[in-house]
């Protein structure tokens, strides 16, 4: 009852229209957390909010299959870091465990403990959101506001959190911040973290920007300011006063790769070519051992220029940084592949597939390249062991069908797109390419034509079809005489 009449208090003043589920709860604490939200108070929402989690973890919900995340939801912190050092000791670069030890420990009040048990997985070569926010959340305990916000821009290039407990934290530290007196209260801090908050409520993007603002008007961290006002502009639907604050943020800050790359983005929508590569260009120059700004100013060079042989270099040095760095390899190899240098794509790209074999692209590349170089069997195999393991995948069918073809197997090709089809692939070129294996390698010229006829009708006056279908209709006319 008490929850019901919670709710409908809340209901009377509304609720921001896009507001996130993880703030609306059913229990107690949770409309608590709610009200204490709406209010502004966040931290003291983000401790409700945790007692809603407690609750729900020891009546059975919501538990997965971390016993130290549960045993942290369940509110048990000794638990929680029991069975996460247990974790640690078996697999040192468990990112989970780390993760529920450095929450113990901010809950404990012990932020540098925190980043101790973070700094490994900060030190790897992927980045994990969830690991960039809580130790951002530690060196803002610790009133250090510059790797603070370092982290959060890191963070924020790409979101990806299934744990509700790291939004909590994040939240109760803007809270915490927010009520410190005004000159004490980093306020480009706080435009970061509103501007993390908006993503599940986009209220938060008016906060980012008025902090922002302060921010600026302060000299405090004026270039990171000026890259929150850019986002948020753009994610409120002003791309002009966006890429302005964006070239203010270059303006303080000729290498702020993140800045440099907001506004690339914002020149790439414009269509201008010339001033999206010359960011692109500064931002990887500016973190150039970053396989982040690496990988964007190297998509840019390949896919949006053409140049092959600025990619490779740019790649190589990626490469020669990490070794193991497999979409560096993989880049590097499809740049090799395009100059024409099979052999060394091979190399290149047999490396990466061994790094990381559940990725499709990679796969997709070394295939080609193996049949580029005539070894078609080594292909085949290698997109048989594709459609082994994703059989209802269309596309490792349509891919395996096209290795068939240069393996000189085209009724096994037919086979494999016709599989395609079934499974729900769409594309028209691989449609036609069925329909001409139908005339050419199965000598069906009825199914050819009916193939060609539903691809014309899909697409009028697709050429390949209009060329070959008066061919196949008069075969089939002379085919009708010579069996009278």
């Amino acid at each position: 009852m008490g929850a019901a009449l919670g709710i409908g208090a809340v209901a009377l003043f509304g609720l921001p229209g896009d507001l996130d589920h993880r703030f609306v709860r059913g229990s107690l604490p949770g409309v608590r957390g709610l009200l204490l939200y709406l209010a502004t108070d966040y931290a003291g929402a983000a401790r409700a909010y945790r007692e809603d989690l407690r609750r729900s973890a020891l009546g059975g919900e919501g538990l997965g299959t971390d016993p130290a995340l549960s045993a942290l939801l369940a509110g048990s912190l000794s638990g929680a870091e029991s069975i996460a050092r247990g974790a640690l000791a078996v697999d040192p670069a468990s990112v989970p465990a780390r993760l529920t030890l450095a929450e113990v420990a901010l809950q404990r009040g012990e932020p540098r403990e925190a980043l101790a048990l973070l700094q490994p997985a900060l030190e790897g070569r992927r980045q994990h959101f969830e690991v960039l926010l809580l130790a951002a959340v530690a060196h803002a305990r610790l009133g250090e506001p510059d790797p603070a916000i370092d982290l959060l821009n890191r963070a924020l290039r790409g979101y990806e959190t299934e744990r509700p407990t790291s939004l909590l934290q994040a939240l109760e530290v803007t809270g915490e911040l927010s009520r410190r007196p005004g000159p004490s209260r980093p306020v480009a801090l706080l435009a970061h973290l509103h501007r993390y908050l908006r993503i599940f409520d986009s209220s938060h993007g008016r906060v980012a920007v008025r902090r922002a603002k302060e921010a600026i008007a302060r000299g405090d961290h004026p270039a990171d300011a000026y890259l929150t006002l850019g986002i948020v502009y753009d994610k409120q639907g002003y791309p002009d006063d966006a890429l302005a604050a964006l070239l203010q943020a270059v303006d303080h800050d000729g290498r702020h790769p993140e800045a440099l790359r907001w506004a690339a983005i914002l020149y790439r929508r414009r269509g201008d070519l010339v001033s999206e590569y010359q960011m692109t260009k500064r931002a990887y120059e500016a973190a150039p051992t970053d396989p982040f700004y690496i990988g964007y100013f190297g998509e840019v060079l390949i896919d949006r220029l053409g140049d092959l042989h600025q990619a490779r270099t740019v790649w190589a040095s990626a490469v020669h940084e990490a070794p193991d760095n497999g979409f560096a390899l993989e880049q590097l190899g499809r740049v090799e592949r395009f100059l024409g240098n099979d052999a060394r794509a091979i190399e290149l790209l047999e490396t990466a597939f061994r790094l990381d074999p559940s990725r499709s692209i990679t796969r997709w590349h070394l295939g080609y390249a193996l049949i580029g170089v005539g070894r078609t069997d080594d292909a085949v195999r290698l997109f048989q062991e594709w459609v082994a393991q994703a059989a209802d995948n269309p596309t490792a069918h349509t891919n395996l069908a096209y290795a068939y073809v240069h393996a000189r197997r085209g009724r096994e090709a037919i086979a494999e797109l016709e599989k395609a089809f079934r499974l729900g692939e769409r594309s028209l070129d691989s449609y036609e390419y069925l329909c001409e294996l139908y005339f050419y390698e199965a000598i069906e010229l009825q199914r050819s034509a009916e193939c060609f006829r539903q691809l014309l009708w899909w697409q009028p006056g697709r050429p390949r079809a209009l060329q070959l279908l008066p061919e196949i209709q008069k075969n089939l006319a002379f085919a009708a005489v010579r069996g009278r």
